[in-house]
């Protein structure tokens, strides 16, 4: 049984250990998102800012990541020919 290639489609690259092993810029975002508000949280209990003041500025940090991942710097297919 023989198995077709397409032509102009190439099998996606794998990754390297190295590469699995390094957070991508996607991750950080999906990390930074909960840090901004266990920060508001602390800034609220330790430094008695108000819950209103600190979680209106990690909603709004949160939008700007979000913003920042999908809208300035979507993430691409691998090999789209998009950076």
């Amino acid at each position: 049984m023989t198995v077709s290639q397409t032509p102009g489609r190439n099998r996606p690259r794998r990754r390297t250990a190295d590469e699995r092993s390094l957070p991508s810029r996607y991750d950080l975002a999906l990390l930074a998102i909960p840090v901004l508000f266990a920060s508001a949280l602390v800034a609220h209990v330790w430094l008695g800012v108000s819950v209103q003041a600190s979680f209106t500025l990690a909603s709004g940090l949160s939008a700007a990541v979000v913003g920042d991942v999908l809208l300035r710097n979507p993430p691409t297919a691998p090999g789209s020919g998009t950076n």
